[in-house]
């Protein structure tokens, strides 16, 4: 059994330690918008998650370039856990009135980590619905 190494243990803990620090400071600290108030606060966690989306998608885009040229594996699969990741972290709308094709579904069981998907409608009706793919 491969056991996982301790450098990876202790990024777990820090991540953790500092996902919490961040979520406290959000709510604790960050002074409220006068005019938006707490629906304000939404914006810390919304402008992360863009700019974890759009950093996956251009590594992805640079390393499909680089494997392109070098034919270097280590370069698709790197591009291939970015795009993985940019799909899972960035929110949009699957389709037209929050309706998901099945094709969507379908394309998805390939990735290797994928275990819920998670969207909402246009109508602005959050509904958190998750399907298990792969």
């Amino acid at each position: 059994m491969n056991t996982k190494p301790k450098f990876l243990t202790v990024l777990d803990v820090v991540a953790a330690v500092m996902f919490v620090t961040a979520v406290s400071l959000v709510f604790f600290y960050a002074p409220l918008e006068r005019v938006m108030g707490w629906v304000q606060k939404v914006f810390y966690f919304h402008v992360a998650s863009a700019w974890v989306g759009m950093l996956a998608f251009a590594v992805a885009a640079v390393c499909g370039v680089i494997y392109l040229i070098k034919k270097d594996v280590r370069y698709d699969r790197v591009e291939f856990d970015a795009i993985e990741i940019g799909i899972m972290v960035y929110h949009t709308h699957w389709a037209p009135y929050g309706r998901i094709e099945m094709d969507t579904f379908i394309k998805m069981k390939d990735f290797e980590h994928v275990v819920g998907v998670k969207w909402s409608t246009k109508r602005g009706c959050l509904s958190s619905q998750a399907a298990t793919v792969g």
